[in-house]
């Protein structure tokens, strides 16, 4: 008798999914209100009905899995690095059903990387003045070279997937939300910090030429760079 309750309980969960809708959108179609039909639509029969009942009573055994790497041709670059700094980004989101209400609040890890294309320095932009010995350099515009979200060490702080509503529906509204709000997120983020960039930029720069002038300067009054 309690073997037959598992399978039974399966059945009458896929009926309650099957009727009883969610709070669906005025404007989307009626089947879209209906949780297991709204899976059907994205997956296809097969998926939701292992996702509700067959994995639930089948063990699972991974096979082996193969990486393959293809190296692209190598390329030379002029670009100097001048900002870096590492950020977290915090997005949350759920959803509504008669069933149960899906919710999922994540940390993910950024690291924001700036840089100057050095190439982009004509010769008008490299100026000296004899007389004050003076050396004059306006730089080209920083720009944020690298948006890495770490999305290995994501971080789940909340979490809620009721019992009645499949483990498929709420991995699909995570994915949603990273790929919806990570993303955007970080680079408004990046994009805030750009005018910091650009004056650490002048002082990595400034820091750079005095290094590579103090080795051939002479005796005399001492090189003054400005770096803009």
């Amino acid at each position: 008798m309690r073997n037959l309750c598992k399978p039974a309980a399966v059945v009458l969960f896929l009926g309650l999914a099957c009727f009883l809708p969610t709070r669906a959108m005025a404007n989307e179609p009626w089947h879209k209100s209906v949780p297991y039909l709204r899976l059907l639509d994205k997956y296809g029969a097969y998926e939701p009905f292992v996702d509700f009942a067959v994995e639930q009573l089948a063990a699972v055994e991974r096979t082996q899995t193969v990486m393959k790497i293809v190296m692209e041709t190598p390329q030379a670059r002029a670009r100097l690095e001048v900002y870096k700094f590492d950020g977290r980004i915090i997005v949350e989101g759920g959803d509504s059903s008669y069933l149960g209400d899906n919710w999922v609040k994540m940390q993910i890890p950024v690291e924001f990387r700036y840089e100057i294309d050095l190439a982009q320095l004509k010769a008008k932009d490299v100026q000296y003045d004899a007389t004050r010995n003076l050396l004059e350099v306006h730089l080209p515009p920083v720009r944020m070279a690298k948006l890495n979200a770490d999305y290995t060490s994501l971080e789940v702080l909340e979490k809620r997937n009721p019992w009645l509503r499949s483990r498929a529906g709420w991995y699909e509204l995570k994915e949603d939300i990273l790929y919806k709000q990570v993303r955007p997120g970080a680079e408004a983020l990046g994009e805030e910090k750009l005018s910091e960039a650009n004056l650490v930029a002048r002082g990595v720069v400034q820091d750079l030429l005095r290094k590579l002038y103090t080795p051939v300067k002479g005796a005399g009054k001492e090189l003054v760079i400005v770096v803009k």
